[in-house]
């Protein structure tokens, strides 16, 4: 696992179904970016999940993949909101590569108002692995265009109270 910022961590399913590590770094919250299990939902001690289901494929559809980082950035926004300042949340998809870092991306860009190569230079120095798929670039390049007007629109986390409802979309 990587440590993006303070209380972000970005990494792989390998990271998510280790329940040491999880308590080992206070993971409280898991954003699953790909398709693997929830491996700990249900159970006493479950982190908050949310899984956006992406797939890892080229041929993505921008729209879609607006709203599932519109999702995302909900969710961390959250959990960093309304969360103590002991946990932590994980962002990651099966291998925490394409997926994962997409996500990561989107979120730097909204929230530090990074363009997208600053935000990719900087998930990169951090985290070498980063490279997503280039539909998922593509999607990004008018991401933060896309959540301006979102934001217009109320639909963004800085327009909600930051209350627990965040968790659950």
């Amino acid at each position: 696992m990587t440590r993006v910022r303070p209380r972000i961590l970005l990494g792989n399913d390998i990271a998510a179904r280790s329940r040491e590590l999880l308590h080992a770094h206070n993971v409280s919250h898991v954003l699953n970016c790909g398709r693997t299990a929830e491996h700990f939902r249900g159970e006493p001690d479950s982190p908050v999940y949310l899984s956006l289901g992406l797939r890892d494929d080229v041929a993505i559809n921008g729209d879609e993949l607006h709203e599932q980082l519109l999702k995302a950035v909900r969710f961390i926004d959250g959990f960093l909101k309304g969360g103590t300042d002991d946990t932590s949340v994980l962002v990651h998809c099966r291998e925490g590569i394409s997926r994962s870092c997409g996500v990561m991306l989107a979120y730097l860009m909204v929230t530090e108002d990074l363009e997208l190569s600053a935000a990719m230079d900087e998930l990169r120095s951090l985290h070498q692995k980063c490279d997503p798929n280039l539909g998922i670039l593509m999607a990004l390049q008018d991401w933060k265009e896309w959540h301006r007007a979102a934001a217009a629109a109320g639909r963004t986390a800085e327009s909600d109270s930051g209350g627990p409802e965040l968790m659950a979309m």
